[in-house]
């Protein structure tokens, strides 16, 4: 997440298998409308709704957000909320496209989506949508093994939404 790519020049050539499950994407952080990679998904989604993920923190790199939600790193912390974003719908014809753009964006590996050598591993999540409905999605999240040492390196935003840190 801490650098622009050009979606124009993106070569999203991949194994078939290792094109991911067509699933809604939830984007807390630089994806979002109003964010500095948001472009890449800007009319690449069928459609987007505000959304949760409860049980997990967000803390500031100054660039970017690390969304943890290790049982190691959440029983440590007093108040535990939701992480607030935006679900994202992409459209079925730029699905294997867009999933390489963001496997590459968020520093995970197309080969191995969860692996500790990754900067965000690509995991799916039960998000709440602002309507109440539930939607398995994939989220991009710190390996595990990072989450201890990330939740001491950078503050928390206590409101759970990058885009209302300040």
């Amino acid at each position: 997440m801490g650098e622009t790519l050009d979606a124009r020049n993106f070569s999203s050539a991949r194994p078939s298998s290792f094109i991911p499950e067509h699933l809604p994407v939830f984007v807390y952080g630089t994806l979002c409308v109003g964010g500095s990679n948001h472009f890449l998904l800007a009319g690449k989604d069928e459609r987007q709704e505000p959304a949760t993920l409860e049980g997990a923190v967000l803390v500031d790199n100054g660039r970017f957000p690390y969304l943890l939600d290790s049982p190691e790193v959440l029983g440590t912390l007093d108040d535990v909320g939701a992480v607030r974003g935006a679900l994202v719908h992409v459209d079925g014809t730029d699905w294997e496209r867009v999933s390489a753009v963001l496997d590459e964006l968020e520093g995970c590996s197309t080969e191995h989506p969860v692996d500790n050598r990754n900067l965000y591993n690509r995991l799916q999540r039960e998000v709440t949508t602002a309507s109440g409905k539930r939607e398995l999605a994939w989220v991009y999240i710190p390996p595990v093994a990072h989450q201890a040492e990330l939740a001491e390196l950078y503050p928390m935003i206590k409101s759970g939404d990058w885009m209302d840190r300040a």
